[in-house]
């Protein structure tokens, strides 16, 4: 293959639109990048999957932001690569951007903190709520058959 690689159009925007958020990069070479978009992208999914009302509205338009940043980027790094530009495989640009920000870098550690409490809390509130009535009961069976002292 030339150092321009021919990469078709339709083929792009198929693998961009209709397969999940990474396969794009992988048909361009970009193995490394296209698996990491991969990962966030079933990562989110998996997010949703396990999070309440809220956060769930929440993950689902990032969810959407983050499929089409990864079609418009897509289409980016094929006008790159064809301009003879040569595009490294990995997610160091990506990264470097993000971790050189100082204020995204916290919000994101932020958000995956609230995410975390919200979930264990989750499971809390629902662990009492299943064994509450066993609670009350065996309460009431304490406060019906307790002895009592002397009177």
């Amino acid at each position: 293959m030339d150092d321009k690689r021919r990469i078709n159009w339709g083929l792009l925007f198929l693998f961009s639109c209709f397969f999940p958020s990474g396969t794009n990069y992988m048909y361009m070479g970009l193995i490394k990048r296209g698996l990491a978009m991969m990962c966030g992208f079933f990562l989110l999914i998996f997010l949703i999957s396990v999070t309440g009302w809220p956060l769930q509205a929440l993950l689902g338009m990032s969810l959407v932001v983050y499929f089409l940043t990864c079609i418009f980027d897509g289409f980016n790094i094929r006008r790159r690569i064809l301009s003879g530009e040569v595009v490294p495989d990995g997610v160091h640009d990506v990264l470097g951007s993000i971790l050189s920000n100082k204020k995204l870098t916290a919000a994101i550690i932020v958000v995956i903190g609230v995410l975390i409490v919200v979930h264990v809390l989750g499971f809390v509130a629902t662990l009492v709520s299943n064994f509450l009535p066993v609670i009350v009961i065996g309460a009431g069976l304490y406060i019906l058959f307790r002895r009592k002292g002397p009177q």
